[in-house]
């Protein structure tokens, strides 16, 4: 007798579709629907990579948020918070060149857990990935 295949997830996130596009959970599902009804927000493009320090260590952020003054964020969507994501979220602080916006919760109810803003200046630090 066999068993049907069944995907399997290590945190029970639980995969669903928003607008025809598919998500790995329902909060990161419920955050793309907050972020779609702010109106300032003029795109928003899923699982862009970012590389943090000049080794090049790769993050896949959630949501790249382009706004209509030009000003560029990051989203990201967090059930749990894994050892991987804490190094990153440090990582970010000195490396990051726009802000990182975590959110936190459940899919009936996330919330803006906290902003990071990078220590330096994106202009200071394309400079410092120069030398």
């Amino acid at each position: 007798m066999s068993w049907p295949k069944r995907s399997y997830n290590k945190y029970n996130a639980v995969r669903t579709e928003v607008d025809g596009l598919s998500f790995p959970s329902k909060l990161e599902g419920a955050v793309y629907c907050l972020l779609k009804l702010d109106q300032e927000i003029e795109k928003i493009e899923r699982q862009q990579t970012v590389y943090l320090s000049s080794a090049k260590i790769s993050f896949k952020v959630d949501f790249k948020l382009t706004y209509k003054d030009g000003i560029i964020k990051y989203a990201e969507a967090k059930g749990i918070v894994t050892d991987r994501f804490s190094i990153l979220r440090k990582l970010w602080i000195f490396y990051g060149k726009h802000d990182l916006i975590i959110y936190k919760g459940s899919h009936l109810r996330p919330y803006i857990d906290e902003i990071i803003t990078p220590e330096s200046d994106s202009d200071e630090q394309d400079q410092a990935d120069t030398k």
